[in-house]
């Protein structure tokens, strides 16, 4: 046990050195761990690079492309290739630094398995793809149609970014658009300042779409065919406001 006087003191403050020592040095080596972690990620923990994008002289050199995993698409022989940006970028935190991640899909490369031919649906890595399905499965389709005419693909794509922040906000347009596979036509289903809840494809060759445009919440239904819109009717809204005894009358024994 440490004496009184000042051999105590002196005890005590070489024991209060030696903690400060030994925490500096945890802190030291965990900021040496993360920045060799970071680096690593930096550098092999993304997809490899796609040669298919040829990159401009003005484009970012934190940019990187590369194509995700196929999704087959069903009945139609053919398969999709999402394009995917990542971009990452120094981000100062306190005393240390860091790198920031941020992940786009940008376009789709569609590859005919009976042709062995490819095409991007898209032009220039500009837009944003939001969502993404297949609509016209053969099997839900009229029988007096061609199955593999009226396939298409049906994409959300952020169009326009107004504030140029890389996420869809209240003033963003969003485009829905369907890609007809069989000869590559483009056909806008709707756009502006709209949010989409949801969009599939029902029995009889429809298409519905339910979408967000300020306090309405609309839903509309296209012909799966040839997209042409066969009406839209707004959603009633729903009160969280307890209902009135006339509303909603107990039960009387």
């Amino acid at each position: 046990m440490p004496s009184s006087g000042f051999f105590g003191w002196l005890w005590r403050f070489n024991a209060i050195a030696i903690a400060i020592a030994a925490t500096g040095a945890i802190v030291v080596l965990a900021l040496i761990v993360e920045m060799v972690a970071n680096d690593w990620s930096r550098q092999w923990g993304r997809r490899d690079e796609t040669d298919l994008v040829q990159k401009g002289p003005d484009d970012p050199p934190d940019f990187r492309y590369a194509l995700e995993s196929a999704n087959e698409l069903a009945g139609i022989e053919s398969v999709v290739y999402p394009l995917q940006r990542d971009t990452v970028g120094a981000r100062p935190r306190g005393l240390k630094s860091g790198y920031s991640y941020d992940t786009k899909i940008v376009n789709l490369l569609l590859i005919d398995g009976n042709q062995a031919k490819g095409r991007w649906l898209f032009d220039g890595v500009q837009q944003i793809i939001a969502e993404r399905i297949v609509v016209h499965d053969p099997a839900s389709l009229r029988d007096d149609r061609d199955n593999r005419r009226a396939a298409a693909i049906l994409t959300e794509v952020h169009a326009i970014d107004t504030n140029k922040d890389g996420h869809v906000d209240e003033s963003d347009d969003v485009a829905l658009i369907a890609h007809r596979l069989s000869d590559g036509s483009k056909h806008v289903l709707m756009s502006g300042p709209i949010a989409i809840v949801s969009a599939r494809q029902v029995g009889g060759g429809k298409l519905l779409i339910m979408y967000e445009a300020g306090t309405a919440t609309t839903l509309a239904t296209f012909d799966a065919v040839d997209f042409r819109p066969l009406g839209k009717s707004e959603l009633p809204r729903l009160s969280t406001d307890p209902p009135r005894d006339s509303e909603f009358p107990l039960p009387t024994h």
